[in-house]
């Protein structure tokens, strides 16, 4: 491994993980190959004819889920690395409190609501937390 019991980034690297299985690669796969059923457990109105826009999505949420994988077994984690943390992480809590701010999850089944709290609470965890590292991450 490319740290120690004593990594400063220990922490976040925990957070980096935890996120990168939730939200990436566990939202993203979901979403890349959405069975009908799983859409109708949820509550998630889909379109039924055309999935592409879902299935792209899922594809960024599992790419980004790899590249957080990636960057949490780097022997330092830099402070560029940290902001494509934070926007890709704050970008994605701000659609879903978009999305209920503006009404768009009320047919959503309560598994459904649970499902994307969690993904939300993990978002804005992975996207404040780094803002503990960058002022160390960007001193020349």
């Amino acid at each position: 491994m490319a740290y120690s019991l004593n990594d400063p980034y220990r922490l976040y690297r925990y957070v980096l993980r935890a996120n990168a299985l939730l939200c990436g690669l566990g939202m993203g796969l979901l979403l890349l190959g959405l069975p009908h059923w799983a859409a109708d457990l949820l509550g998630w109105p889909m379109p039924r004819q055309a999935l592409w826009p879902v299935r792209l999505g899922g594809a960024g949420l599992a790419g980004m889920g790899l590249l957080f994988l990636d960057l949490a077994a780097q022997p330092v984690i830099r402070g560029r690395s940290s902001l494509v943390v934070i926007a890709c992480n704050a970008l994605l809590a701000g659609v879903v409190l978009t999305a209920y701010l503006t009404g768009d999850l009320v047919p959503t089944a309560p598994v459904g609501i649970g499902v994307l709290l969690v993904l939300f609470l993990s978002q804005l965890v992975c996207a404040v937390l780094p803002l503990t590292y960058l002022g160390e991450n960007l001193k020349p």
